[in-house]
């Protein structure tokens, strides 16, 4: 595997990881329950996921089979592209509004974003195998917020993505937990 397509595996496979760890903190019964109506429960912030990680994948997979089709060479470099997104940092800037096309759906379950997660992770990791090797940096497409980017960097959003969600999980079940201890 290209050294840059293995960190960026590795660093996928560690924040899913994370990311499981703070979803079993949540007891069973409280993952579709809000902490509040102006939160989303786990199961909600998983299904939100599901649409990023899914859509993105989708598009990235589209994206590398036309640069492939048009003659994409091969992977000259071997930097890292860990640090390709300078400046962009959700886990510490303030919370945004997702668009609409990303919010979860109505009776979203922990269940059924967890299998879609898992199947979103699938199709992304197989882009990445379709294209090890080759000169990701050549395949591009629009981001809305962070504007045309290459496929390194796309999976750096998903993964800085994530991890602000599994911040958000872990409050989730902090305020959740809160919330149970006043009542007893």
């Amino acid at each position: 595997m290209h050294p840059r397509v293995a960190e960026l595996v590795d660093l996928l496979t560690r924040g899913r990881a994370a990311l499981l760890a703070a979803v079993a903190s949540v007891p069973a019964e409280q993952l579709e329950q809000r902490p509040n109506s102006d939160s989303w429960s786990v199961a909600e912030v998983l299904d939100h996921l599901v649409m990023v990680e899914a859509g993105s994948a989708r598009l990235l997979a589209k994206r590398l089979m036309r640069a492939r089709e048009a003659g994409l060479g091969p992977e000259t470099e071997t930097s890292t592209v860990l640090d390709r997104l300078p400046g962009y940092d959700p886990a510490s800037s303030p919370p945004r509004v997702a668009p609409e096309t990303v919010r979860p759906r109505e009776g979203a379950t922990a269940e059924s974003a967890l299998a879609g997660l898992q199947d979103a992770r699938e199709t992304l990791m197989g882009v990445l195998r379709d294209g090890d090797g080759l000169a990701l940096e050549q395949v591009t497409a629009v981001h809305p917020v962070l504007g045309d980017i290459d496929l390194y960097r796309w999976v750096l959003f998903i993964a800085k993505h994530e991890d602000r969600h599994e911040r958000q999980v872990r409050a989730i079940a902090a305020a959740l937990a809160s919330h149970a201890a006043r009542e007893d």
